[in-house]
């Protein structure tokens, strides 16, 4: 394939881009007229998802719980079938529902004061490492996307870190990774008993910090999906996991400044509603991922319409 001197994607010279969205230098969405008289559409999510090229001429068929079920079971045993399974898309939804369930729970068990301090950082602590694994399974999957628009790397090694600025793509993943290791920082501290100032340090700064990087990333997505940072109504699939991304990323960083010293000494309730928002955030995280691992069996077959 003949790449441009164009910056990313890299496309064919004699295709002609018809529109393109772009966040200041980061293209986002473009659709092509190629020279066999077709229409072509990119989009840098489904670029760094390995989702492909016109996917969004997707029908997203009704696909309920045991109709998921039984597509899971014929991909994951090579059975033959009518879906595409992306295994590396389940494994992120599954890590990010199983992090985002330990939170939930840790919430939940927090506010009725069922068990003790260290059994309710463990469960925060173990949750904030499944979050670590999924951001950084979505890190690894965007490095490796590679920069051509077909999604084959420039060579076929594989890419464990890197430094992609050119990329809107991984600015999202690559901050919502550090986000999930502040987080790590800051659950792990609960361990220990801390002075007023070390809990402003080690714990309610990193939880800050996190909460930040955590609403850069799901902002970009959201842009990413629909150009937009705000979306009132979200249509397909992909739009409906970045709005609810980017509520939680909300409920997080509303938590983080409810914990402060600052607020608490504004209210007393603001520790539970820190822990509230926590809880909602999770929730929306946990939802999200639901529908990544849905996103992971495509059942109808891109279609690529000629141009009149």
């Amino acid at each position: 394939m003949a790449k441009t001197q164009r910056d990313f994607p890299h496309y064919p010279k004699h295709w002609q881009q018809t529109y393109r969205h772009v966040l200041g230098r980061f293209v986002t969405d473009i659709e092509f007229h190629t020279h066999l008289g077709q229409v072509r559409h990119w989009n840098s999510r489904h670029h760094r998802k390995g989702l492909g090229m016109d996917h969004h001429t997707h029908i997203e068929p009704t696909l309920t719980f045991l109709g998921f079920i039984h597509h899971l079971q014929t991909n994951l045993t090579h059975q033959q079938s009518t879906s595409h399974f992306n295994l590396l898309n389940f494994y992120i939804g599954l890590s990010f529902i199983i992090g985002a369930s330990h939170f939930i729970i840790a919430s939940l068990l927090t506010l009725g004061s069922a068990l003790s301090v260290t059994t309710l950082t463990s469960l925060y602590f173990i949750g904030s490492l499944f979050f670590t694994l999924a951001a950084y399974l979505q890190y690894f999957q965007s490095i490796n996307s590679g920069e051509s628009i077909n999604n084959k790397p420039k060579n076929n090694a594989i890419k464990w870190i890197a430094w992609q600025p050119h990329r809107l793509d991984f600015y999202v993943t690559f901050s919502q990774f550090i986000g999930t290791l502040l987080f790590n920082l800051n659950t792990f501290n609960g361990y220990f008993t801390l002075t007023e100032l070390e809990l402003s340090l080690f714990i309610w700064l990193p939880n800050l910090l996190g909460s930040l990087c955590f609403q850069l990333s799901g902002s970009l997505a959201l842009y990413e999906t629909s150009h937009t940072f705000w979306l009132w109504s979200p249509k397909r699939l992909e739009q409906k996991m970045a709005v609810i991304n980017h509520l939680g990323c909300l409920f997080f960083l509303g938590s983080a400044f409810s914990s402060s010293s600052a607020a608490q000494a504004f209210s007393s309730e603001m520790l539970t509603i820190s822990i509230i928002l926590t809880c909602l955030g999770g929730m929306c995280f946990f939802s999200a991922a639901i529908l990544l691992c849905r996103e992971s069996i495509q059942i109808e077959q891109p279609i690529i319409n000629p141009l009149p």
